[in-house]
């Protein structure tokens, strides 16, 4: 049976709900996450790249790193 065919009953709805689940939003999650964790690491490169050489040093991160 189909996800379809399971969501007319009742009691299937919960059983195609987690099929549903696993199949569609944890990629779409995983990927949501992905995407974050891009555009986190971006806002921290570009506070770093406006860090002096001097306070860099001190955080024992060259201008190259940063």
């Amino acid at each position: 049976m189909t996800c379809y065919t399971n969501i007319k009953k009742q009691n299937n709805i919960i059983e195609c709900l987690s099929i549903y689940d696993k199949k569609i939003y944890k990629p779409i999650q995983s990927i949501i996450q992905t995407l974050e964790l891009w555009r986190q690491r971006t806002e921290d490169r570009k506070q770093l790249a406006g860090l002096t050489e001097r306070i860099l040093k001190d955080a024992g991160i060259s201008k190259l790193d940063a």
